[in-house]
């Protein structure tokens, strides 16, 4: 949609208040874009949450500069500073559990989004079954004979590396998550 024409359409109040505060009606316009974009609110509450810019355009498609730009519309920097409170009067578990439909969300996209390349399609959707359905059962040849362990023990001893190695990749992204430092309403001012 020529973006003139929908300065002029619909959203003609916000769109008059932006262009009464100095916007030009192209930027105006823009932004009354944003605003009615359903990936725009998703866009801001990942970057409360610390999601890197790089992951939400890919996922989303809307890029750092438009996400700055939404936060010049007064109905979305209340939102973003909103989820930026919730998020910040979490524990951290809280937190975590808050982001699942989020990240499913963002799975679900670049699953579904035809331009994203097969490959990470791919990933995508194997990651998304291995986690629904767990992973396929893999053989162990063990080949020593100063090591006698049974089946059982195998078993076991496989299921609590699988176990620690995904403790220790849920506790990296967390610690990625607690050290991002997400945009707060003080920082656009």
């Amino acid at each position: 949609m020529n973006l003139t024409l929908a300065a002029s359409q619909g959203n003609s109040s916000l769109t008059g208040e932006l262009i009464a505060s100095g916007l030009s009606v192209t930027e105006a316009a823009h932004l009354t874009e944003l605003r009615s974009d359903p990936n725009t609110k998703a866009a801001l509450v990942l970057q409360a949450f610390g999601v890197p810019a790089s992951m939400i355009e890919e996922s989303l498609g809307l890029n750092d500069n438009q996400i700055q730009a939404a936060l010049h519309v007064p109905e979305l920097a209340d939102f973003y500073a909103d989820w930026s409170i919730k998020i910040k009067s979490q524990d951290s578990d809280t937190a975590l559990e808050r982001m699942v439909p989020v990240a499913l969300f963002v799975q679900e996209s670049i699953m579904n989004d035809k331009n994203t390349p097969a490959a990470l399609r791919a990933k995508v959707a194997a990651e998304i079954l291995d986690r629904v359905k767990g992973r396929a059962k893999q053989s162990v040849e063990i080949r020593s004979t100063n090591i006698n362990l049974s089946a059982k023990e195998v078993e076991l001893n496989r299921d609590l590396d699988s176990v620690m190695k995904s403790i220790e990749k849920m506790e990296a992204e967390r610690d990625v998550i607690r050290n991002a430092k997400p945009i707060t309403a003080v920082d656009l001012v």
